[in-house]
């Protein structure tokens, strides 16, 4: 009989919360200051300083360009601006945000995908990615 119980306890546990990765925890994610492409209005292309330039998916989406170090920039609600952060609920395991979580590739991906499919390309203040709900930061100049 206790074998049982404690197979139904380990049973239980498992399907509550062993195999539902958890939360890492709502996270922000800074823009790199000094990284190109900072520009989230469209069409700027021949600015001298890059990060001035209009972002494009391949530095948007490097996770290379993003740090959980706060970086110095003012915050606008200008999304015509710049990208300053990005915050979500954060996990470890990639699965679509099916579970309300994404990893930073997943957010990355997503953001520039939604981005890219409004003619003209226009930045929102926050992006639903299945059921994961992801915020932007603008800031109001390049940073």
């Amino acid at each position: 009989m206790k074998v049982l119980q404690l197979s139904c306890v380990a049973i239980a546990y498992l399907l509550v919360g062993g195999f539902t990765p958890k939360p890492l925890a709502t996270q922000t994610y800074y823009y790199v200051s000094g990284t190109d492409f900072q520009r989230i209005e469209p069409a700027h292309t021949i600015e001298i300083e890059l990060c001035q330039r209009s972002m494009n998916c391949t530095a948007f989406t490097d996770i290379n360009n993003w740090t959980t170090t706060a970086q110095a920039f003012n915050q606008t609600t200008d999304y015509s601006k710049f990208i300053g952060s990005i915050t979500f609920d954060e996990e470890s395991v990639a699965d679509g945000g099916s579970d309300g979580q994404l990893t930073l590739q997943e957010a990355l991906n997503a953001i520039c995908a939604l981005y890219q499919a409004t003619t003209p390309h226009a930045m929102q203040a926050c992006y639903d990615v299945g059921t994961a709900r992801v915020c932007i930061t603008a800031a109001d100049a390049c940073h």
